[in-house]
């Protein structure tokens, strides 16, 4: 009889949990939804709301004043027929191809030269001194190097003269201003390669390289076939971010050399800027807008695939 009681104790208890869950659940699922309002409610206001307006305008005609006026893929096709859209189009390719490649070789290397167990201090400063720039913001960064290649006053033609060279028109030079906005967005970003590459380089277990060295391996060996997979994902994940910033550039040309020379360093983005905000060709400004989406989507899934699908994988 008691073993019984106990039973009808434990089930009738059951029952009650049963009951309760229930009631809590919804509960606790309003608490989650509480907590993620917020930032669901600005995601909503200040990116998803502004994508899809911006969409809807792109198949319009509006200069701000008067209502948009329905002229279905026009502006696409007038983009993609305007040498303009493809003279900006082949700087911002230009400016990718130069500088994501500059931005991964460099990151790892910087990471593989702050990543020594011997001197800490030393490590700590030259971590710190690598990543600092990337913390400048784009005006700032923009002004020292304009200085920087001025061709009368700026620091380098000053040390190109004290070796008896003829100064370099650094921004005034279209041949090669190009490689000037590289150079400084080089300096600027690289420590956030650094950073990525130095997280991977720290999760690779001692162990296997001195496993290596007992196999009598030397450090180019131990580089190609341990370090290099080890920071596989985190080279995908720096070569595709920097390409995505590289397709979106904008501060750096227009604070350094303002699109010049000739419109030489005018990425598509500044195209953009000009078209919308001076111009107020809103409808046609939003429609360069998302051929450059398709553009960088194209571009980030061709690179994962290649990626994906090299030896080293």
């Amino acid at each position: 009889m008691e073993s019984e009681a106990r039973l009808g104790a434990v089930a009738h208890a059951g029952t009650q949990t049963a009951a309760i869950k229930p009631r809590t659940r919804p509960r606790t699922e309003l608490a989650g939804y509480a907590f993620v309002a917020p930032y669901l409610i600005f995601w909503v206001l200040f990116l998803f709301a502004p994508v899809v307006y911006g969409f809807w305008i792109s198949f319009h005609e509006w200069d701000i004043i008067g209502e948009p006026k329905w002229v279905g893929l026009q502006n696409y096709l007038d983009a993609l027929t305007t040498p303009e859209f493809w003279n900006y189009m082949r700087n911002t390719i230009l400016f990718a191809v130069l500088s994501v490649p500059a931005l991964t070789v460099l990151g790892l290397a910087f990471a593989l030269l702050v990543n020594q167990r011997s001197a800490k201090t030393m490590t700590t400063i030259a971590r710190l001194a690598f990543f600092a720039p990337y913390v400048i913001m784009v005006t700032a960064m923009g002004t020292l190097w304009r200085w920087i290649f001025d061709t009368n006053f700026g620091v380098i033609n000053y040390y190109i003269g004290l070796l008896g060279f003829n100064r370099i028109g650094w921004l005034s030079d279209k041949n090669i201003a190009m490689v000037s906005v590289v150079i400084a967005t080089t300096w600027w970003l690289v420590g956030y390669g650094m950073v990525i590459f130095l997280a991977a380089l720290q999760d690779i277990p001692e162990e296997l390289y001195e496993a290596g060295k007992l196999d009598g391996a030397n450090t180019p060996q131990l580089f190609w076939h341990i370090t290099l997979p080890a920071v596989r994902p985190a080279a995908v994940f720096v070569i595709i971010s920097s390409m995505v910033g590289a397709l979106r550039v904008f501060g750096q040309p227009y604070q350094i050399t303002g699109g010049g020379p000739e419109g030489v360093t005018q990425s598509v983005v500044m195209y953009i800027y000009l078209e919308g905000f001076q111009f107020f060709h809103l409808g046609y400004a939003s429609a360069v807008a998302y051929l450059l989406f398709v553009v960088t989507l194209i571009f980030t899934v061709v690179q994962l695939k290649l990626l994906r699908r090299s030896p080293a994988a």
